[in-house]
């Protein structure tokens, strides 16, 4: 059966039209969690797995509905061992690179909390957001910060994060520009987002298109997770290939709007300094006249308010004879 919609929407920069068919897989599991029980084999239906990709930002995507509990994080693996080892020593480094010890620190999709403990531990000030209530309960239990709730339905935080982690959540969104978005007001300014998701181009390279899933609406590669962070408002520090290159990490900071306060009062003191000038010159009993009708004199012209002048001279004749915006003086060949 194919659940493909029609004029897929991107997900990530919501051009209609834009996603053109890559390939198809028939016969597909409708879902990652449906193991059924043999009271539900007639549910075991399957789908035709259509993979699409955008022509505008290139992202890889499915052309399906969300699962029924994409807000979930759900895995059946521990944060042990080895595993724990890598990613304490991983984030070990961040924390010590970016001096993010001791930071406010948001997990989103936490599950049952495991990776708030450890972050605890490095010493982070560490909360998660989770959606599904059972596992909610159990990391609250354990004495962890994990709240219930899922980022794009309400925001139960009220304060910002200095540190944002998603940890292979990103894939799951039916609306990854919304989704990163939300992280972005929910960063403080300047605040780094940690993010992870499963490499496509791992995939390709081996042609193990099998490792597609209904679950994982979105496929990244390191060009285009980069794309997505850019384009939702994030500088990208750092992209790099972890898990024996299973994984895409990258770590990205919220940008920074342009600080131009000093650039202001330095045009404000040139517009004052061209006001004074001219005023100096009438009070001489003198007249002023400018050359040039170009956009810039013009709407220097305007700003500074210069409506002593007399005239204003420029060679092009199809300027000749007509007047200027704001100030409405006439523009002549000559004197």
């Amino acid at each position: 059966m194919s659940d493909k919609e029609n004029n897929l929407e991107c997900r990530l920069c919501h051009m209609s039209g834009a996603c053109k068919e890559l390939m198809r897989l028939n016969n597909f599991p409708k879902a990652a969690q449906f193991l059924p029980s043999k009271q539900q084999f007639g549910e075991d239906t399957c789908v035709e797995l259509v993979i699409e990709q955008c022509s505008f930002c290139g992202l890889v995507q499915l052309n399906t509905h969300p699962v029924p509990y994409y807000k979930d994080v759900i895995t059946a693996a521990s944060l042990t061992g080895a595993s724990r080892e890598i990613l304490f020593s991983e984030f070990n480094e961040i924390i010590e690179t970016f001096s993010l010890r001791k930071c406010k620190t948001l997990e989103i999709g936490a599950g049952t909390g495991q990776f708030v403990g450890l972050l605890r531990e490095i010493g982070l000030e560490a909360t998660g957001l989770e959606n599904n209530p059972d596992s909610v309960r159990l990391a609250v239990s354990k004495g962890l910060n994990v709240k219930q709730g899922y980022l794009l339905d309400s925001n139960p935080f009220k304060e910002k994060y200095n540190f944002v982690i998603s940890n292979n959540f990103l894939e799951h969104q039916p609306d990854v520009r919304a989704f990163l978005q939300q992280i972005h007001q929910l960063l403080e300014e300047k605040g780094l987002l940690y993010i992870s998701v499963p490499n496509l181009q791992r995939i390709i390279d081996r042609a193990c298109f099998y490792e597609f899933v209904v679950d994982h609406l979105v496929y990244f590669t390191e060009v285009t997770l980069k794309t997505a962070l850019e384009i939702c408002g994030f500088d990208v520090l750092k992209v790099y290939l972890k898990n024996n290159n299973n994984d895409i990490a990258a770590i990205a900071r919220k940008r920074p709007s342009l600080s131009i306060s000093e650039k202001i009062e330095k045009m404000d003191s040139v517009v004052a300094s061209l006001k004074s000038f001219v005023r100096a010159l009438i009070s001489q009993g003198k007249k002023v006249s400018v050359w040039g009708a170009g956009h810039r004199a013009l709407a220097l012209m305007a700003i500074s308010n210069l409506d002593e002048i007399d005239y204003v001279i420029d060679s092009a004749s199809f300027k000749q004879g007509k007047y200027t915006p704001i100030l409405k003086k006439k523009i002549v060949r000559n004197l």
